[in-house]
């Protein structure tokens, strides 16, 4: 799936650890190895919330 606002691929599917967003709940989309956004509020996490999200 494209989130076109964004020009993300949710790889969800292929993802090893799934990640809920904590706005909505939807699975994160990974744009890089510690980058992930939600492709339904546009929530972003990154390396500096690894270990207290992910």
């Amino acid at each position: 799936m494209v989130n076109e606002s964004y020009g993300v691929k949710d790889r969800a599917k292929n993802q090893k650890h799934k990640v809920e967003c904590i706005r909505c709940g939807t699975i994160m989309g990974e744009l890089s190895t510690c980058h992930l956004r939600c492709p339904k509020c546009g929530a972003e996490l990154d390396c500096s919330d690894k270990g207290n999200f992910w």
